[in-house]
């Protein structure tokens, strides 16, 4: 794993803990639809990752 699979992995569980603190605590729409959008994106990115290192 290189840096860059690690900030990765860093941004996707601090992502999960900032939507699902949110969805405890109460979001705004925009908030709520941008932080899903950037979760999904991080979550296709490890995917596509994981995808990659299956192949090797």
């Amino acid at each position: 794993m290189d840096t860059e699979d690690m900030l990765n992995a860093i941004a996707f569980v601090f992502t999960i803990t900032m939507v699902l603190y949110g969805l405890n605590k109460g979001f705004d729409n925009i908030e709520l639809i941008t932080n899903l959008m950037y979760f999904s994106v991080l979550l296709i990115l490890h995917i596509k990752i994981l995808h990659r290192a299956l192949k090797r």
